[in-house]
């Protein structure tokens, strides 16, 4: 919708679509102006839901109870300023920069976005004051700001307060001022007191300035080679940035140099992401994770605790502590967990289905089962309590129950691998051999390293008598096995 009024700017000037005084635009003349902008704001609204839907799905949006509209306002004229400056001169870059969770006296930040709410304002007041004499720079002023309102801060979402990339398009029309400032300065030259001399200056400093800027173009794209790198660039900009410190443990955890020394770095760096923002879960949670890994099972429960004592509705402390305290046969507990998870989230069936497994291990069978179909139920896309459920049935003895619920899985997600190849198992064991060998080589087919279901294929041709072909499957299963692990014997 706004690039709708971008357009309609645009009319205004330079094309001069809309003449006269604001009330004259609405005329007969110039209803064709504003009719050719429907399709666009058609458009607009419909891709506009649709982002904030899927926003508001990944639970990304701020409420106004988190983020106010004072610090909306401020971090939208702060936006304004930061694209502009950072345009003219393009240094300290950065993948992000980070959102202050407050915005009070208290904090450096206030008093930065408090002054780029006098600058904006003191902008718009002179170009609006200008706008006979220059009406070129107040229509690049509306449409910068046009273009860069869904990313200003009114509507909320991610870490970032501002980002780099949001200057592409927005910024266009500086460009374009200053390619038109360029070539009057050009063709006014002959007739001013600037000498050759001057001039050959002005080209040669020109020269220099763009070949300084595809310097550090290029050197802000080697930023981007590995994640590692990138959060530390991020963390030399912005030191204070737990977003950062966080996704620096990741790539360090997750890199394939990692060693224990690797892994202390990341735990210090989750630790100093959780002392900048104590009620950030995300730290916590990997913190954790790595206790619980290390079998640290005490520290990790503190952990788990904390992120549910700072977040007392989030599922994921529940169903990261209920499992850690089952493994000390802390039953009880742990259901109790799982109970509170379910209650949080009863209409996520992959919470139930989580209950069920555990109520599984636990043995509690007819209420695992009875939680399988209450995923089921309220989840019909979601095929793991089918094929938990055709697992369940299988280990009873009740072949045909789990075959139906295997059939179920499959019909919601057809390349199922595991369903598959549980299938045939299932068929196999029925005598079924012919549907068997179909399952297992459907799931070959969907991965064809699946060893245990080439495993199964060989097995179930042999038994039909079919050696040629449970030959030249086998000899495919042992070429795929020797290039994945050269030291493999058949």
């Amino acid at each position: 919708m706004l690039f709708s009024f971008v357009l309609i700017a645009i009319d205004a000037y330079p094309l001069r679509r809309l003449r006269g005084k604001p009330q004259q635009w609405f005329s007969a003349e110039t209803r064709r102006v504003w009719w050719e902008k429907v399709p666009f704001i058609l458009l607009s609204v419909a891709a506009g839901a649709a982002a904030l839907i899927a926003k508001r799905g990944a639970a990304d949006l701020y409420s106004i109870g988190q983020y106010g509209l004072w610090a909306r306002t401020a971090e939208s004229f702060y936006g304004l300023s930061f694209y502009l400056w950072k345009t003219v001169v393009p240094l300290w870059l950065s993948p992000l920069y980070q959102r202050a969770d407050r915005l009070d006296p208290s904090y450096s930040v206030f008093w930065i976005y408090l002054s780029a709410v006098c600058i904006g304002a003191t902008i718009t007041v002179a170009l609006i004051v200008l706008r006979r004499r220059w009406p070129a720079g107040l229509t690049v002023w509306i449409t910068y700001a046009l273009l860069l309102a869904p990313v200003l801060g009114i509507v909320q979402f991610g870490f970032q307060a501002v980002a780099d990339r949001y200057t592409y398009i927005a910024c266009l029309g500086w460009a374009l001022l200053a390619g038109a400032a360029s070539v009057y300065l050009w063709h006014s030259i002959p007739g001013n007191p600037f000498s050759p001399a001057m001039l050959a200056a002005v080209r040669v400093c020109a020269i220099v300035l763009l070949f300084f800027l595809g310097v550090m173009s290029w050197r802000q794209t080697q930023i981007w080679n590995n994640p590692e790198r990138l959060w530390r660039h991020v963390l030399r900009v912005e030191p204070n940035s737990s977003y950062a410190y966080t996704n620096l443990a990741e790539s360090i955890l997750t890199s394939p140099s990692n060693d224990n020394g690797k892994v202390d770095e990341a735990i210090a760096y989750y630790k100093k992401a959780a002392t900048l923002r104590p009620n950030w879960t995300v730290p916590l949670l990997n913190l954790g994770a790595i206790s619980d890994g290390q079998g640290r099972r005490d520290e990790a429960e503190r952990y788990y605790r904390s992120v549910m004592s700072v977040a007392p509705k989030s599922v994921t402390g529940y169903l990261r502590l209920a499992p850690l305290l089952a493994k000390q046969n802390r039953f009880d507990e742990s259901l109790a967990l799982y109970s509170k998870a379910v209650e949080l989230a009863p209409k996520n069936g992959s919470v139930q289905n989580e209950f069920a497994n555990a109520l599984v291990k636990m043995g509690q069978l007819e209420k695992a089962i009875a939680y399988y179909r209450k995923a089921a139920a309220v989840d019909p896309t979601f095929a793991e309590p089918y094929f938990d459920l055709g697992n369940l049935m299988a280990g009873r003895g009740l072949l045909d129950e789990a075959l139906k619920y295997y059939q179920e899985a499959l019909k919601i997600d057809p390349d199922y691998v595991e369903a598959r190849y549980n299938l045939g198992r299932v068929l196999a064991a029925e005598d079924k051999l012919v549907e068997a060998a179909e399952q297992f080589r459907a799931a070959v087919r969907l991965e064809p390293d699946f060893m245990p279901a080439r495993e199964s294929l060989v097995l179930v041709l042999q038994q039909q008598g079919k050696n040629a072909e449970a030959n030249r499957e086998y000899a495919e299963a042992m070429q795929r096995l020797r290039a994945r692990d050269p030291g493999s014997k058949p």
